[in-house]
C-alpha cells in the first residue's frame, strides 16, 4: 500500500532534518532513508504524484538545506526522467505556488533538453 502524501512529504523532511543534526549514515537517518527510497521511486514510476510530494515538501518548510536537497535531488531527478510528461504539470504549478517556484532555481541543469530548461526558467520567474 502506498504511502500517503503528506506522510512521505513529511517524513522525508524529517530525513533531511535528522540528516542536518546527525549525518547522513547515523541510525537516525538510516531509519528513516525509506523515505527517501519512496519519492526517488515516484520520481521514476509515477510522476505526478512525485510532483504532488515535491510541491507539498516546498510549502512545508522553509529551511535552506532541506529545499536546495530538493531541487537538487527528487526535483531534477524527475525532470530528467520525465521531462516531456511533467513539465506541463510544472508549469501549471509554478503559476500558482511560489513556494515551488523558488525550488525551480536550484535544479541543476544536468540533461535536460534545452526547451524543457527555457521552459522551466521561464516557469521560475512566473508572477
Amino acid at each position: 500500500m502506498p504511502v500517503e502524501i503528506d506522510d512521505l512529504a513529511r517524513a522525508w523532511i524529517l530525513l533531511y532534518e535528522t540528516k542536518s543534526k546527525h549525518g547522513n549514515d547515523s541510525p537516525e537517518s538510516n531509519a528513516l532513508f525509506w523515505a527517501y527510497e519512496a519519492l526517488d521511486e515516484a520520481c521514476s514510476e509515477h510522476p505526478k504524484r512525485a510532483l504532488e510530494v515535491i510541491g507539498l515538501i516546498s510549502k512545508l518548510t522553509i529551511d535552506d538545506y532541506i529545499l536546495a536537497n530538493l531541487a537538487a535531488g527528487p526535483l531534477e531527478d524527475l525532470i530528467v526522467g520525465n521531462e516531456e510528461k511533467i513539465i506541463d504539470d510544472i508549469e501549471v504549478l509554478a503559476k500558482k505556488d511560489l513556494h515551488f517556484r523558488r525550488i525551480i532555481g536550484g535544479v541543476w541543469r544536468n540533461s535536460i533538453s534545452q526547451p524543457t530548461w527555457d521552459r522551466l526558467q521561464r516557469a521560475m520567474k512566473e508572477e
